[in-house]
C-alpha cells in the first residue's frame, strides 16, 4: 500500500520587478523581462502551480519545472505582478 503524503500549499504575490510582495516559503529570481523563477525549499516537491495576473492583456504560463522550481513567463515578455499558488508535498 502506498504511503499517503499530506499536501502543502505555498502561495504568494510577486511584484513586477521580481520582489516578493506577499507570502513566504519561496524565493524569486527574474532571469528576463516577464519571467519569474520561483524556488521552493529543498524537500518541497511541486505537484502543480497556478498563476494569475491582474494585467488585462498578459497571460502567465508555467514553463519548465524541476522538483522544487517553476519558471513563470508572460506571453508578451512584459513585467507585471503575479499571484500564484503552488501545491506540493515534503519528500
Amino acid at each position: 500500500m502506498r504511503r499517503r503524503r499530506n499536501k502543502e500549499v505555498i502561495a504568494g504575490r510577486i511584484n513586477a520587478n521580481g520582489t516578493i510582495a506577499l507570502g513566504e516559503g519561496f524565493t524569486v529570481r527574474k532571469p528576463a523581462a516577464g519571467q519569474y523563477l520561483l524556488t521552493f525549499p529543498q524537500g518541497f516537491r511541486i505537484l502543480s502551480v497556478v498563476a494569475a495576473t491582474g494585467s488585462v492583456n498578459t497571460v502567465i504560463f508555467s514553463g519548465s519545472y524541476t522538483e522544487n522550481t517553476c519558471l513563470l513567463s508572460t506571453t508578451t515578455a512584459t513585467d507585471t505582478f503575479v499571484s500564484f499558488i503552488a501545491v506540493g508535498y515534503q519528500t
